[in-house]
């Protein structure tokens, strides 16, 4: 038996307790709510192997912890969150609804772009870890998500002319248009689906390695197709030393690649993971 003091004391530290406690919560719930009240919006990532999940919002990516059912709703898709965030930038989902942006705001975001040098991916490991430094203008369209591949395939389907060349009527207009041609490609390779392959396809030149603008754009439409697909085209999944099955020719082995799989290929049906080296892992496919 307890003394008639200590039991005491017990029994008002537990009614204390019991005071302190809401009505239907436990401790892990209110531990799950303690974070600060946050409203974000951006792309809902994919999950991995591991169901991770996580919002991409401007420059920042934020672990999700929510309904999974409700997540895998919006999957790479623009939303608003609204929810509490830890100490660790992970957002508990109270709420999630699509935010999408309209037209007018996409085309101006795309005009944007020629306002906004872009210096272009670069890789920084072996196997392949590119840095893409995207631009403002970039980054909101990636996060406007796949409602914005229908304004980016009108802009590259006016933008070109026979022989894929962009309007130019001297050398600095010719550098502009590509540079932006260039944008769009990479663009359409973060938020584009297996509509947008045929016209990377005819934005690539057949220009050899050696010339110089022929490969950066080529360079851009490997990372785009290779986003979009999962293909081996260019890079395989494996570890080790990247190695580049296609440097000469990259258009003819895509164009050989789509011969085979246009009929079968779509984004949707793909099940593998998306976490391999050598992946470009960015726009709506980014895995966490």
């Amino acid at each position: 038996m307890l003394p008639n003091t200590l039991l005491g004391a017990v029994l008002v530290v537990t009614l204390l307790a019991v005071l302190a406690t809401p009505s239907g919560c436990n401790y892990r719930v209110q531990d799950r709510d303690s974070g600060i009240p946050t409203v974000r919006t951006g792309i809902l990532i994919a999950h991995d192997v591991s169901h991770r999940w996580a919002l991409a919002s401007g420059t920042d990516l934020f672990p999700l912890e929510g309904d999974h059912a409700e997540l895998t709703k919006y999957e790479r898709q623009r939303v608003t969150i609204r929810g509490t965030v830890d100490g660790v930038k992970k957002i508990n989902v109270h709420s999630i609804e699509p935010n999408q942006l309209e037209d007018r705001e996409l085309r101006a975001a795309i005009e944007q772009l020629r306002l906004h040098p872009w210096a272009g991916p670069r890789n920084i490991t072996s196997p392949t870890t590119w840095i893409f430094g995207f631009t403002d203008p970039m980054l909101q369209i990636l996060q406007a998500g796949p409602a914005a591949q229908t304004v980016m395939l009108q802009t590259l389907r006016e933008g070109m002319l026979e022989g894929n060349e962009f309007r130019g009527s001297d050398k600095d207009r010719e550098f502009k248009d590509r540079e932006f041609k260039d944008q769009i490609i990479i663009l359409l390779g973060g938020i584009g689906d297996e509509r947008a392959v045929e016209p990377i396809l005819r934005a690539m030149s057949t220009g050899g390695r050696s010339h110089g603008e022929a490969r950066q754009t080529n360079q851009m439409a490997n990372l785009a197709l290779t986003n979009i697909t999962q293909s081996q085209v260019i890079w395989g999944h494996g570890g080790g030393i990247p190695y580049n099955s296609c440097p000469d020719h990259p258009k003819a082995c895509w164009l050989a690649w789509w011969a085979q799989n246009k009929t079968s290929f779509k984004v949707s049906s793909e099940i593998g993971t998306r976490n391999y080296s050598n992946y470009p892992n960015y726009g709506i496919y980014q895995q966490p």
